[in-house]
């Protein structure tokens, strides 16, 4: 039997671990440039700039699994 060919590009993360919404949002070409410039300055990937000033590290709390509902006790009711 011939050795397994490996796939190419990336593995994929682990449920949970990939970002999956997507926001656009459209600015001017010097609003586009003030961000890719502060971007640079601070050394991160644009959309990694963007993303920790609309959501500084820690504020983003994860939501509960919707298939872990959380059981009704008396005293809840």
């Amino acid at each position: 039997m011939p050795p397994k060919k490996s796939k190419r590009g990336r593995p994929r993360l682990k449920q949970g671990q990939a970002k999956s919404v997507l926001i656009q949002v459209r600015v001017t070409p010097e609003e586009a440039k003030a961000i890719e410039e502060q971007a640079l300055q601070s050394e991160k990937p644009r959309s990694e700039w963007i993303r920790r000033k609309l959501v500084p590290p820690g504020e983003a709390k994860p939501q509960p699994k919707p298939e872990d509902p959380k059981p009704k006790t008396p005293a809840d009711e």
